[in-house]
């Protein structure tokens, strides 16, 4: 028989002479560790886990929460090849990176008309540094 079995055979003879005891010292060990529930807190943000309150990144966040609301994101788009027959072709190529630079020329310069009002995207874009223009992320 090794240490460990020695051990619990050692621990089971004296639980069996003094079950009060024994029975005592399981729940104290369980109290003991149900303490820290206490002071159980949770959390659905995954920020707040990782990021420090006082961190730039967060104090940025809060910012931009309360300007915008805290469930403001920004639109991603998706690009793939023009039919099946290409489906497994690089989408890295001259036609379509002409296609997506087009595209994104478009929704940057377009004038919306809305009750006779035009509007551009600078009149509602994000803008991070005031004075400066909008934030549009984009691969080109």
């Amino acid at each position: 028989m090794g240490f460990i079995g020695k051990a619990f055979y050692a621990y089971g003879l004296w639980a069996a002479k003094k079950p009060f005891t024994a029975i005592f010292i399981g729940i104290l060990v369980v109290v003991i560790g149900a303490v820290g529930f206490l002071n159980e807190q949770t959390t659905a943000d995954p920020q707040a886990l990782w990021v420090p309150p006082a961190s730039r990144a967060n104090v940025e966040q809060q910012y931009f929460d309360k300007e915008f609301g805290a469930f403001f994101r920004i639109n991603t788009g998706w690009m793939s090849p023009l039919n099946e027959a290409q489906a497994n072709e690089d989408i890295f190529q001259r036609p379509y990176l002409e296609l997506l630079y087009w595209l994104q020329y478009s929704i940057v310069s377009d004038i919306a008309t809305v009750n006779e009002m035009d509007f551009t995207l600078n009149d509602f874009c994000y803008k991070p540094i005031s004075g400066e223009g909008c934030l549009v992320e984009s691969p080109m």
